[in-house]
């Protein structure tokens, strides 16, 4: 149900390419543009209720989810944003992990232009 309602507000409403037509491939397999569509929605809490009380249940939801039965082997539930958060908190820690390829080739650009921005 809500899978088909995003499909619908990121496909219909802007004509953009839907289900199969996302693979970017025509009928013969053959790579073919498609016209990705976007939907976005803001709502005002307000208009509904109060942002403290939507907050605590928000809040609630979250850690109701959290301390549900998880499967064996598993130590943790995770909920949306979750992961990305603590990984953001790593970043802004320990700085942008750069793979050996990029760091060499940040190098290479670096001596040639006889500059240094950054340190690897």
């Amino acid at each position: 149900g809500l899978g088909t309602m995003v499909e619908i507000l990121c496909s219909a409403l802007q004509q953009g390419s839907y289900l199969n037509g996302l693979w970017g491939r025509d009928a013969d397999g053959k790579a073919a543009p498609y016209r990705l569509g976007h939907f976005f929605l803001a709502i005002n809490i307000d208009f509904f209720t109060e942002i403290d009380e939507f907050k605590r249940i928000s809040t609630d939801i979250c850690q109701q989810l959290q301390q549900s039965r998880k499967l064996p082997g598993r130590d943790r539930i995770w909920v949306a944003g979750e992961k990305e958060y603590e990984k953001e908190q790593e970043v802004r820690s320990i700085g942008i992990p750069i793979n050996p390829n990029l760091a060499a080739n940040i190098r290479s650009i670096q001596d040639e232009l006889k500059i240094k921005i950054i340190a690897l």
